[in-house]
């Protein structure tokens, strides 16, 4: 499809910039409760926090107490940072910037397809697909590193298409900063470096700028990681806070995963109904496209992959990704959930393939433009309906422990009020995160009731989390209740 004939370009701009700013309103209007809170969230603004006030990257406990953090990689870290120090609060600065990036990732789609099609038909309507897709609505509207993680990864890749033009090594080395920040975002951007390696080494170039170009890349992108990562290991002597074991991947981590890349293009019932044959449907399409594409370009792949790097790129990134999450979660963690959130990146490049797919289909198979013109207003339908749902929930309830009960919680309202005591609870997490100061664990309030003490101390149990049964009871004996509602109780332990 050719661009449209608009008289002039500030109608287009219009266009994109409506579709841009409709994707923020929609995380803003979701986040009216704050950005969405977990534990994960924690561990990013309190660093920040230590960050900005010049202790390092480190993490709150109990009463002055700081620990590294090393757990999770610096760069949203450092980003929050700087909200702190023009004095806007970390978790505002998360919303704020969540739902700018949006606005920037969507344009930064609409830019990758108009790169790779010429269209704007169809560079407009994966952008369009981006801005009210519920699961990317949700992805921008926690506070956590994904979409500056998704930010980061479209503007390397769009430098590297930069770099295979233009056959520039300035661009290569501004692709290899921004795939360093990558990978200083979330450990698994390991993924895309693989991916943007696989590809050059598979280039036109001769061998020997091969070599050096992967060498240069290559350096440029993992010393930055492999210095924290030394860091981390000085530290606490593991590798960033995890230790390598083998956890086996069940049937049902599988298919979990398969239903979560299913459910982002059909509704949940259907895949639910139709798994075994929609598993079968896809492998015949993924072999009669590669079946075309040989017999197409039989004779002629080296042109092929001079033109079309980046579609590449994006194909190999998928493959690269998720087999960067298998290996984490079988060897490395084994709480990594295969959840929308997590998969999150390959959404973004399956988007950007489907509408380059669609492209090629209308300006070279004219008797499937109208299967196209169904298929695009199907998926952009099933995106709106699903967004109409999720939206208002989130507007309404809340994302996370961010949500409205939590907000019209007099007890966790209160916490702040009790700064003069020591505070032990069940989720240091949440407690930081509602009262920006950190707590004693349920462990060491245990120690503490076995040898008593001479002060008043607190204790603050969040209901939606263990313990429960004998060991609460135990726990409970003897305390004082200050507040209490259904989402947090306050206990009051020690001399009047």
């Amino acid at each position: 499809m050719k661009d449209p004939s608009l008289k002039n370009l500030d109608a287009r701009v219009l266009l994109v910039a409506l579709v841009v700013g409709t994707g923020m309103f929609l995380v803003w209007y979701s986040t009216t409760w704050g950005a969405g809170l977990i534990s994960d969230t924690f561990q990013y603004v309190a660093s920040a926090r230590s960050f900005a006030a010049g202790t390092g990257f480190s993490i709150p406990y109990g009463d002055g107490l700081l620990e590294p953090m090393t757990k999770y990689p610096p760069m949203f870290s450092i980003v929050l940072a700087v909200f702190e120090l023009v004095g806007i609060s970390a978790l505002q600065g998360a919303r704020f910037l969540n739902i700018f990036l949006f606005g920037v990732n969507i344009s930064l789609v609409f830019m990758s397809v108009r790169q790779l099609t010429h269209s704007y038909y169809f560079s407009l309507l994966a952008s369009l697909l981006f801005s009210i897709s519920f699961v990317l609505i949700e992805v921008h509207s926690w506070a956590l590193s994904e979409a500056l993680y998704i930010c980061l990864g479209l503007c390397t890749i769009l430098a590297l298409a930069r770099y295979l033009k233009e056959i520039n090594r300035k661009w290569l080395i501004l692709g290899a900063l921004l795939a360093a920040s990558v990978f200083l975002t979330r450990y698994v951007g390991l993924s895309l470096i693989l991916a943007v390696l696989i590809v050059i080494f598979f280039s036109q170039f001769d061998l020997k700028r091969k070599l050096v170009d992967v060498l240069l890349f290559g350096s440029i992108t993992v010393l930055p990681i492999a210095l924290w990562t030394l860091r981390g290991y000085l530290l606490t002597s593991t590798l960033n806070d995890r230790l390598i074991q083998f956890h086996p991947l069940t049937e049902k981590n599988y298919l979990s995963a398969i239903n979560v890349i299913f459910e982002w293009f059909l509704p949940a019932p259907l895949v639910d109904r139709s798994l075994k044959f929609l598993l079968l449907l896809s492998g015949l399409l993924v072999l009669g496209i590669v079946i075309y594409w040989l017999r197409v370009y039989r004779g002629r792949w080296s042109s092929l992959t001079q033109n079309n790097e980046i579609i590449v790129m994006h194909i190999v990134y998928l493959i690269t990704y998720l087999a960067m999450i298998i290996i984490s979660k079988t060897w490395v963690d084994a709480d990594i959930g295969l959840s929308d959130r997590m998969l999150s990146p390959m959404l973004v490049s399956l988007l950007i393939l489907f509408a380059v797919f669609l492209s090629y289909l209308w300006n070279n198979v004219e008797r499937t433009r109208i299967v196209i013109i169904l298929v695009a207003l199907g998926l952009f339908a099933y995106y709106l309906s699903g967004t109409v749902v999720s939206v208002p929930r989130f507007h309404q309830g809340g994302i996370g422990i961010a949500r409205r009960g939590w907000n019209h919680s007099e007890p966790v309202q209160a916490l702040r009020s009790y700064s003069s005591f020591p505070i032990y609870t069940n989720s240091i997490s949440s407690l930081y995160l509602w009262s920006d100061r950190a707590g004693y664990n349920i462990r060491d309030f245990e120690l503490l009731k076995e040898k008593g003490t001479d002060k008043k101390v607190l204790l603050v149990i969040f209901r939606n989390l263990p313990p429960s049964g004998e060991r609460l009871k135990r726990l409970l004996d003897g305390l004082d209740l200050l507040q209490e509602d259904q989402i947090v109780s306050i206990y009051a332990f020690g001399p009047e």
